[in-house]
C-alpha cells in the first residue's frame, strides 16, 4: 500500500506523525526498560545459566513488553516519555495482533548467529521507510496498519 493510499484516520490536525529521531529515542528507552525487566525476571526464575534459553526467553519478554503495552495503553514507557502513541487505522489503540505484527522483527534476533545481523538490517530498513514516508510509517507500521503520532 503506498503512502497516498493511507486511510484518512491517519491524518489529524492536533496529532502529527512521529519521525525517526524521536521514535529511536523512545525505542532506546524501551530497550533499556524492557531489557532490565527481562534480566530481573530471568534471574528470579533462575534461567541465567543457559545462554540460549536466557536469550530466547529474554527476547520473548521484550517482545511481550511492546505488544502488551502498545495494545493496552497505546504506548510504551519510552513513547509516553516523548508524547508518542501507536494508533490503528481507525484511530484507536492497536489490537494485540497488530501490536505483535508491528514488533515481530524483535524475534529475529533470537535466531542463532545470523539473528542479530538480520535484526540490525531490519532496523535500518524500518528507519529508512519511516523517514521516506510522508505519514512516517515504517514497513512494520504498514504491515500492521498502525501509525505512531505525537500526542502532546
Amino acid at each position: 500500500m503506498s503512502t497516498s493510499d493511507q486511510p484518512e484516520a491517519f491524518v489529524s490536525v492536533e496529532q502529527r506523525p512521529a519521525g525517526v529521531g524521536v521514535r529511536f529515542l523512545a525505542r532506546l528507552i524501551d530497550g533499556i526498560v524492557a531489557g532490565i525487566t527481562a534480566y530481573i525476571l530471568l534471574q528470579i526464575v533462575g534461567l541465567g545459566d543457559d545462554l540460549v534459553i536466557f536469550a530466547s526467553v529474554g527476547i520473548l519478554i521484550v517482545f511481550s513488553y511492546f505488544v502488551i503495552l502498545e495494545s493496552t495503553w497505546g504506548s510504551t514507557v519510552g513513547k509516553k516519555i516523548f508524547g508518542l502513541r501507536v494508533f490503528d487505522s481507525s484511530g484507536g489503540k492497536p489490537s494485540m495482533g497488530s501490536a505483535a505484527l508491528r514488533n515481530i522483527f524483535l524475534a529475529i534476533s533470537a535466531v542463532p548467529f545470523v539473528g542479530p545481523v538480520i535484526d540490525f538490517i531490519l532496523r535500518i530498513v524500518i528507519a529508512v521507510t519511516i523517514s521516506q514516508s510522508s505519514t512516517k510509517q515504517g514497513i512494520h507500521d504498514r504491515w500492521a496498519k498502525t501509525q505512531v503520532r505525537r500526542v502532546s
